[in-house]
């Protein structure tokens, strides 16, 4: 697609910084990349907080953040979001997650691409928790786009390839999976002494 467009190595440099609470947490995350287009400087802030013994949930606010939602998109592609997510456990084993997110989606060359949001629904039963840990899941994902008009002049002044580029090269008007699957592995990330090996995933 890019053809003998030369793609210079990214530097990149994040960080961030967690307020933990009883029952809530605040984070900010910066994400700094320097490459193809544009200096990158994206922010991203996020909250969660634990509602009832069942019910959490949170907000996120991002500007200009790293989105990989195809290889263009992570190449030369930025985006503002927007989000919400609401979680529900009545017990250890049965989790139902609920997130919606909206979107403000540019190249890293001041060209629009389009505005759009996206859900993702999932419901998982976990039957053992070690030695080994096993989890069935289902999940339900959609995103809705409306590709900008415009052309995009920064971009394809960079890009060699052998047509114009265009929102769609980025990114999909619509796009849905339903997924059902299970997940096995061993030991606990993070905890000394229990390593972590995913054993099936399908």
């Amino acid at each position: 697609m890019l053809g003998n467009t030369p793609i210079d190595d990214e530097f990149r440099l994040r960080g961030g910084f967690h307020w933990q609470q009883n029952e809530s947490t605040w984070a900010i995350k910066a994400d700094v990349a320097q490459g193809v287009g544009d200096q990158r400087i994206g922010i991203l802030g996020e909250f969660s907080t634990q509602f009832s013994g069942y019910w959490s949930g949170g907000l996120k606010l991002g500007i200009n953040t790293h989105l990989e939602a195809s290889q263009l998109m992570t190449i030369a592609g930025q985006d503002n979001i927007l989000g919400a997510n609401l979680s529900y456990q009545p017990t250890a084993r049965e989790n139902l997650a609920m997130q919606v997110s909206f979107h403000d989606l540019s190249t890293r060359f001041g060209d629009d691409i389009g505005r759009g949001w996206d859900m993702n629904i999932r419901a998982s039963e976990q039957f053992f928790f070690n030695d080994p840990a096993w989890q069935i899941y289902s999940e339900y994902s959609m995103q809705q786009v409306k590709h900008s008009s415009n052309k995009l002049q920064g971009v394809n002044a960079w890009q060699q390839g052998p047509r114009p580029l265009t929102p769609s090269d980025f990114i999909a008007e619509r796009y849905q999976r339903l997924s059902i699957g299970h997940r096995l592995w061993h030991g606990e990330p993070g905890i000394p002494g229990q390593p972590y090996h995913p054993l099936v995933t399908g």
